[in-house]
């Protein structure tokens, strides 16, 4: 739990610099872009939103199109990361996979990235993850959607959980050890290492 701490210090006390051009933002329920909405309000100016190409709805994300027009509502710039629609799901892995993919393509040396603040920690350990898998050195940095009352309630993973936004912190802590275990997120050393 201190290595996980670490991370987590490190990850959300760090300042997005002016000059990092683009902020990805994963995927979510349409639930969850105003909380996502906010955080990046408080957090950037003149960058580049990018947003999943998912073309129809799949685990609980709506297609591509309606995703671009509610973060357009919030007066942002958008660009889509292709995703291949044939895996007929999303969730932080592939869409980490994906977004390294693009990174790597595009040669994009720094990167935002924002997710509700409950899942911010493991998209963050997950796309470095597959970043160290595939030898990249590209710098990562974090902004948190912003909560009002976390007892509201939200949606995710994969659309099959409804609960509030206190309940699932406990839920993302339970998968960062289940998907450590199972190899798709690295050890915490291993993370520490990469971030420091």
């Amino acid at each position: 739990m201190n290595e996980l701490a670490r991370i987590f210090v490190k990850m959300s006390g760090t300042v997005v610099p002016n000059d990092v051009k683009y902020v990805y933002c994963f995927a979510h329920n349409k639930i969850n872009i105003p909380c996502m909405a906010r955080g990046l309000k408080h957090n950037i100016t003149n960058k580049m939103l990018c947003i999943l190409d998912n073309k129809y709805q799949m685990s609980g994300v709506l297609p591509c199109d309606n995703n671009y027009n509610i973060y357009n509502s919030y007066g942002f710039k958008i660009e889509t990361i292709p995703y291949d629609t044939s895996l007929n799901s999303i969730n932080t892995r592939t869409e980490s996979e994906a977004v390294v993919n693009w990174i790597a393509e595009n040669n994009i040396q720094r990167l935002a990235i924002c997710a509700p603040p409950y899942h911010t920690l493991r998209a963050f350990m997950t796309l470095v993850s597959v970043c160290i898998e595939r030898g990249l050195n590209v710098k990562i940095y974090t902004i948190n959607g912003m909560v009002d009352d976390w007892n509201d309630i939200t949606i995710t993973h994969n659309g099959d959980t409804k609960t509030s936004f206190n309940n699932v912190i406990e839920l993302e802590l339970e998968r960062i050890k289940k998907y450590t275990e199972k190899g798709d997120i690295c050890v915490c050393d291993k993370i520490w290492n990469y971030i420091k």
